[in-house]
C-alpha cells in the first residue's frame, strides 16, 4: 500500500436518506480499529455480554457516544 493514509468508504444514514461518504484515516488508526473490532468479535463470541460489569460498560459506552455526538452537532 502506498502512503500512510487508507481510505474508508462508509455509508452514513442522514435525515435525508442514505448518503455514501468517503473518509481518510491514518493507517495506524485504521489498523487499531480493525484489531479492536476483532477483539470485540472474540469477546462477544465467548459470551462477554453475560459477564459481570458488561451492562455497566455498555451504559458507559452509550453515555460517551451521546457526549461525542453532542459535540459534533
Amino acid at each position: 500500500m502506498k502512503g500512510q493514509v487508507r481510505s474508508l468508504a462508509l455509508k452514513l444514514q442522514s435525515e435525508k436518506g442514505t448518503k455514501p461518504m468517503k473518509i481518510e484515516v491514518d493507517e495506524e488508526y485504521f489498523n487499531t480499529i480493525q484489531k479492536d473490532s476483532h477483539l470485540l468479535e472474540c469477546l462477544m463470541y465467548c459470551g462477554v455480554d453475560m459477564w459481570d460489569g458488561f451492562e455497566e460498560a455498555l451504559i458507559m459506552y452509550e453515555e460517551d457516544i451521546e457526549e461525542i455526538e453532542g459535540y459534533e452537532n
